[in-house]
């Protein structure tokens, strides 16, 4: 009972430090669960997602295929490949709002079935304000078309709105109205440059008989996805090198990506919004332990005299301990426990406002051991921060807390202090006595800079990351550019680049300057994309070195992975002049084509493809 008591009115009386320890562990819980809860969540529901509508292991974009049954028999009867299935699109450029589309969007017709997957219950559809599910639609009619939420995002496209399609170089387009929006766990976030487009199956019959018309003069393709299953046990990159080798599958491959690339690409904001709540908990868990560390330090100096008292009455050291703790861990507690169940609608409004950039509604699930292990891991590092700043309360000898003394040797510490600290003078007296409080409280003014510094820090970060970002993502995507620049100029047609190059001076400056072509090449049979460049030390390098060499060449992670190589392989690559053996030299960061190209030096690429390639 004089425990409660003591406990009771220790925190009655502290209630201004305790409710602010509580707020900052409130903070510090409802971050860290809120992130745990967005990125399980996310990385878990895109999985299962991508799995229930039968995208498979890998997945391979076609074009023109000439004979697809005959190609997905000869996929089929390959070592460690379950099954493939294929779902048909159209490949199109797109415009919407006076907004061009940088790369091509798959117009998908919507059947009852397909491969056994029933399109009805392969997409969810959203409603029009993107809080919730709406049921599929009867039927999508044939000047209609479903967009992902992010195209909002990217071209502002509301209901109602038209997106321009060119499909013959004649002017012949297909303009559709925008009907509403679709969860797209493939290809949806705003981070994938390939759009779906979810069009009525009569639109797609008739732009399929305009391209076979049409002929050379046709701007859209004829294409489809392929996807795969493989064998419990087969890598990805093992399945991509027996689909190479043994099936007519590399002559028509536009690009080919694994499940898990498709994931990764979905979850990029995601992960990025959850480092950045994962920063700023770590700095306010900081910020916490400093405010405790000052408020301990501040009541044991305060109470010194009456935990003195306390030990006259038979109040052991550990006693007092104890009993300060629990008015500590109170206040922790509850903050954490509060701010844990709090983070559930917040983490659903999060999740509700990303999804013009995510491209799906996540759901909200609390994952339970994750979430208590966060919960322990908060409680004892209080605690135990708590029990170290305490261990003084064993040292209190009551009669010389009664005396005012802070310990055995307060009179040596006194004495100490009077020699550091000036006296007290009439001129300045306002300066002096500022100057006494400052030396006399050190400990506390160092905390509380302490705080202070770690909260700016956290502002700065979250700043600098802000910007990094850019609006929607677009500094992100900049900083994932093969290298560095500020402005990049394609010339067209006979015009020299000396021209363009005076085009530009005509409106700024030019500091710097280099070439980088992106040419197609084949990579032990499959195509990808080729970021050559003309100055190669301008790759942002994560492992081994640049390709600085002629026969050198550098790979992202992605393409790392879907060939199975590493830095010091051999890679066969061929441009359409020849072929040759690279040696890979290192990894480097690019996001073009969902992150499957490689770097190359002009000197290598020269060896096996014309000129003329590099110098457009």
């Amino acid at each position: 009972m004089e425990n409660q008591m003591i406990i009771r009115a220790g925190m009655k009386r502290h209630k201004g430090s305790l409710f602010g320890i509580a707020i900052l562990m409130f903070l510090t819980a409802l971050s860290l669960t809120a992130v745990l809860m967005i990125a399980f969540a996310g990385n878990s529901y895109i999985r299962e997602e991508m799995e229930r509508a039968g995208f498979g292991d890998l997945t391979a974009w076609t074009a023109d295929v000439s004979d697809m049954e005959f190609l997905l028999e000869s996929i089929r009867e390959q070592e460690g490949v379950e099954a493939a299935k294929v779902q048909r699109l159209i490949f199109s450029e797109y415009e919407a709002n006076g907004v061009e589309s940088d790369s091509e969007g798959q117009m998908i017709p919507w059947v009852s079935s397909e491969n056994g997957i029933s399109n009805w219950s392969r997409y969810h559809f959203f409603e029009n304000g993107l809080s919730g599910y709406a049921e599929a639609p009867a039927e999508i009619g044939e000047q209609e078309v479903y967009v992902s939420p992010s195209m909002k995002s990217m071209m502002d496209l509301e209901p109602g709105d038209t997106i321009t399609f060119p499909i013959t170089r004649g002017g012949q387009n297909i303009s559709l109205t925008v009907a509403g929006y679709y969860e797209d766990p493939f290809m949806g976030s705003s981070m994938i440059g390939m759009k779906g487009f979810l069009i009525s199956e009569k639109t797609y019959e008739k732009i399929l008989s305009v391209i076979e018309e049409s002929g050379m003069d046709a701007l859209a393709r004829d294409g489809s996805m392929i996807h795969m299953e493989t064998a419990e046990g087969i890598t990805v990159s093992e399945t991509n090198k027996v689909l190479t080798t043994n099936t007519p599958l590399s002559m028509y491959t536009e690009f080919i990506h694994s499940a898990e690339t498709i994931a990764g690409f979905m979850m990029i904001l995601q992960n990025a919004f959850s480092a950045l709540f994962a920063a700023f908990a770590v700095v306010l868990l900081g910020a916490a332990l400093a405010v405790m560390g000052h408020s301990i330090s501040g009541l044991v100096e305060q109470e010194w005299k009456n935990f003195g008292i306390l030990k006259t009455i038979g109040l052991t050291g550990k006693q007092l301990v104890v009993q300060v703790m629990m008015q500590y861990m109170t206040a922790v507690g509850s903050g954490v426990v509060l701010g844990m169940l709090l983070a559930i609608p917040v983490s659903g409004q999060i999740s509700r406002m990303m999804v013009t950039t995510t491209g799906v509604l996540l759901p909200i699930r609390f994952p339970i051991l994750p979430c208590m292990g966060v919960l322990a891991v908060l409680l004892l590092l209080s605690a135990g921060f708590c029990f170290l700043r305490l261990l003084r309360l064993g040292r209190i000898s009551p009669m010389a807390a009664i005396r005012r003394e802070t310990g055995e040797q307060g009179d040596v510490r006194k004495r100490r202090y009077n020699r550091r600290i000036p006296d007290i003078r009439a001129k300045g007296l306002t300066f002096h006595l500022a100057l006494r409080q400052v030396l006399t409280g050190r400990k506390r003014y160092i905390s509380a800079c302490l705080v202070a510094a770690m909260l700016v820090f956290f502002a700065s970060l979250a700043g600098r990351i802000n910007g990094w970002l850019g609006t929607d993502g677009k500094g992100m995507m900049d900083a994932f550019n093969p290298a560095d620049l500020d402005l990049g100029v394609q010339v067209m047609g006979k015009l020299p680049a000396q021209e363009m190059e005076q085009m530009v001076l005509s409106y700024t400056d030019i500091t710097d300057s280099y070439m980088l072509a992106m040419p197609s090449v084949s990579v032990n049979g499959t195509n990808y994309t080729a970021n050559v460049i003309t100055e190669p030390e301008r790759f942002h390098i994560s492992a081994g070195q640049t390709c600085m060499e002629e026969d050198e060449v550098v790979l992202t992670e992605v393409l790392a992975a879907d060939l199975g190589a590493e830095v010091g392989d051999l890679v066969t690559i061929r441009g359409n002049k020849g072929s040759r053996e690279f040696r890979v030299s290192g990894i480097y960061h690019c996001a073009n084509d969902m992150g499957a190209n490689l770097g190359m030096n002009r000197e290598g690429y020269l060896s096996i493809g014309e000129d003329d390639v590099v110098g457009s």
